[in-house]
């Protein structure tokens, strides 16, 4: 199970907000196994991807993970 709340919007970035997600996972039982909250920036509803925006990730600041 999920729930969402928008964090906050700026005016200098009058194109995103930041968005806070916190997500339970339950077993079979009702037991909750997993919990964890994520925030992260998401474009507005009405603002395209392709606009350029955010500014490009440097070559010593991407994650391990991609």
């Amino acid at each position: 199970m999920s729930a969402a709340s928008v964090k906050a919007l700026t005016s200098l970035w009058p194109h995103a907000g930041i968005v806070t997600v916190r997500t339970r996972g339950v077993n079979q039982d009702g037991k909750v196994v997993l919990n964890y909250r994520r925030t992260v920036m998401i474009y507005k509803r009405d603002h395209a991807l392709d606009t350029n925006h955010f500014p490009e990730i440097q070559e010593e600041q991407r994650s391990t993970f991609e």
